[in-house]
């Protein structure tokens, strides 16, 4: 591991011959860099933005964080810059927060393949207080401003019904249908990375399970496995796209869990990367 600092924080970087991926060693649990080996951070940055939370102050850094949902204004973003404890392990880090002051502790283990394109990165929940909660684990993933998002659509009818709906999108309150960052399309909505005032917010139910990112001739994708017909947060989604004057956020949602005292919850991704010339044959869509 190659030791850097971040803009005052301290970091590591894993790295194989095919990708890079760095993350904080003294704050987060937070990935700040993440590219092809030797080719550009394709991940926001953004070390100025910062607001208060009980006389505190939560930094945005830039990268991927770890949130949970639903979203409460000063417990979803509970300062994290202190009480992290980095584990070196045989592929890669586990990362690992103390509890927030509502009982939720949690820890993210990034795991490298040595020679492939991909990273796999767990997020988990713990519940160490004394009484039950419902959560969510809630990956957001910043990305440079100058891309293009893309949301996969689910364009086959579902089965037995063809004459029935098979999607829906949800909008943020201040988002507008006819911002020009969206690009409605199939089997492809695409939201360019480009700043605005107001920010653009939209999410849906993604059956597909991945969100990808096209900047500087390459691919960022993270994908998960779906779970339809479960619980999620904003009116059923499980995939979200944030864009503002900083950074476009890649988001998605695990579905709702009452979690019990002691018990854990998983969110589970795979991050690569891949020029965008591959898109077509590493992106497939119904």
């Amino acid at each position: 591991m190659i030791e850097e600092d971040y803009y005052g924080w301290s970091s590591a970087v894993l790295a194989n011959e095919k990708l890079e991926i760095r993350y904080l060693t003294d704050a987060g649990p937070r990935v700040v860099g993440f590219g092809p080996a030797g080719g550009p951070n394709l991940l926001a940055r953004t070390p100025d933005v910062s607001w208060d939370v009980s006389g505190r102050r939560f930094h945005l850094m830039g990268g991927h964080r770890f949130w949970y949902a639903p979203e409460v204004t000063g417990r979803s973003d509970w300062p994290d810059t202190e009480g992290l404890k980095a584990e070196e392990t045989p592929t890669g880090v586990r990362l690992i927060q103390q509890p927030d002051p509502y009982g939720i502790s949690k820890e993210l283990v990034l795991e490298l393949v040595a020679n492939e394109p991909h990273v796999r990165v767990t997020h988990v929940l713990r519940n160490e207080s004394d009484s039950p909660t419902e959560i969510a684990p809630w990956s957001i993933t910043q990305m440079a401003l100058g891309g293009t998002a893309l949301l996969p659509q689910a364009t086959m009818p579902t089965e037995g019904m063809p004459l029935f709906p098979n999607r829906g999108i949800v909008i943020w309150p201040y988002s507008k249908w006819n911002d020009q960052r969206i690009v409605w399309g199939d089997p492809l909505i695409r939201v360019e990375g480009l700043p605005g005032d107001p920010p653009l917010k939209i999410g849906y139910f993604n059956p597909h399970g991945w969100l990808g990112y096209q900047l500087d001739g390459w691919v960022f994708v993270k994908r998960w496995i779906p779970s339809p017909g479960a619980k999620h947060t904003d009116e059923g989604s499980n995939a979200e796209i944030y864009v503002n004057d900083v950074c476009l956020e890649l988001e998605a949602l695990a579905p709702l869990e009452i979690l019990e005292p002691d018990e854990t919850v998983r969110h589970v991704e795979t991050w690569e990367v891949f020029p965008v010339d591959a898109a077509e044959e590493r992106l497939r869509l119904d």
